[in-house]
């Protein structure tokens, strides 16, 4: 019996991301005998690599600033019981309140930034503090320094019904409305698939933006980053 493992058939998203790595290699390989290469990377003026390759007329990505926000997987009850986990919730929600103020200073790059993985830390949050130590909360959220979901935990909604799905965002849509903000994020960990229903839902209810959380522990879907869109 051989041992070879059968090959993944090369997806969409490895054809486009193995032409830009190509065409940007192109590129860079002809800039360096124009432009020394810690001309090309240093950042004297705010200005990165992409944004460099567009100033010179080369328009093979488009600009983004992507902010990395570190955040806890949350398995409510798994390590813990209910007390210590609010603990965590509040104390957690508290440190990044105050590392986003101790580093407001710095360029935005340098800013701390916080996702709570469930709007239920916003919930214990409110229902355990102050109304101004909520409202802080609040303001760090609108300057895009905390970030909410609209999921209440990242629990597995893939085999929940449509109404617990639709009812589990209720809370931050009250909150929403109460503070004239939204939360465009919302996500699922640890599905055996990610079933397009969900995302719809999420999509419906406002959410612009998610990512994969697809558990390799029971089954194996193949190819299943091979998806042009996450939320339809």
């Amino acid at each position: 019996m051989s041992n070879n493992k059968k090959k993944r058939p090369l997806t969409r998203r490895d054809f486009l991301k193995g032409g830009v790595l190509a065409a940007a290699s192109a590129v860079l390989a002809k800039w360096t005998t124009l432009f020394p290469v810690n001309q090309i990377f240093a950042d004297p003026g705010g200005t990165e690599f992409v944004p460099l390759l567009l100033l010179h007329g080369n328009s093979l990505l488009d600009t983004k600033r992507i902010y990395i926000a570190p955040d806890d997987h949350t398995d409510y009850f798994w390590t813990a019981g209910e007390n210590t986990y609010k603990q965590a919730f509040l104390e957690t929600i508290d440190y990044y309140l105050d590392l986003s103020d101790a580093t407001a200073g710095n360029v935005p790059e340098h800013q701390s930034r916080w996702n709570c993985d469930g709007s239920f830390w916003m919930w214990t949050y409110e229902k355990n503090k102050s109304q101004a130590q909520f409202q802080r909360l609040i303001d760090h959220i609108k300057s895009g320094h905390i970030s909410v979901p609209l999921n209440a935990l990242c629990i597995c909604p893939g085999g929940a019904p449509t109404e617990a799905v639709i009812r589990g965002m209720y809370y931050p849509g009250k909150i929403e409305r109460q503070y004239s903000l939204r939360f465009p994020l919302a996500y699922l960990i640890e599905n055996q698939t990610l079933p397009y229903g969900v995302v719809s839902l999420f999509s419906g209810s406002g959410a612009k933006y998610s990512w994969k959380g697809i558990c390799g522990c029971d089954s194996f879907v193949g190819d299943a980053r091979d998806r042009e869109h996450e939320i339809y």
